[in-house]
């Protein structure tokens, strides 16, 4: 059984606030299923054995009020899943969220989990996995 729990980001307060704000305003509101990834302690991964995935070049940010990236940007890393990696995943099929019923919400985007991608595209020999640090 999931316990949904209020939050934000890296345990930051919910927007409370601000939901009760919109829905004050009668605006259409319902939840997105984000498809958050799992937490790795960074300490635990051969960041070195892995092919690094650079931030963009172009020193580009989301708002137009923020001129420059305030923080240095930390490079993210690829893997790949294995035949064994599947093999755990698909042991692993029933007791994920994804397949339970316990996630309902629309995506706001096709981004397909790994189980997702398993699931779907079981005839590949491997999948991409992201590693992406967080913190600096």
């Amino acid at each position: 059984m999931t316990i949904a729990r209020k939050g934000g980001r890296i345990g930051e307060r919910a927007a409370k606030p601000l939901a009760d704000q919109l829905r004050g305003r009668d605006l259409p509101m319902a939840r997105l299923k984000t498809g958050t990834p799992p937490r790795l302690d960074g300490r635990t991964i051969d960041w070195g054995a892995l092919a690094e995935q650079p931030s963009d070049l172009d020193p580009w940010t989301m708002s137009p009020m923020t001129r420059a990236r305030p923080l240095p940007q930390i490079a993210c890393a690829i893997t790949r899943t294995t035949d064994r990696t599947h093999a755990i995943i698909r042991e692993a099929f029933h007791r994920s969220p994804l397949f339970t019923g316990a996630i309902e919400a629309a995506g706001p985007r096709y981004c397909p989990s790994i189980e997702d991608k398993v699931h779907r595209f079981g005839d590949r020999d491997g999948h991409q996995v992201f590693l992406e640090p967080e913190g600096a």
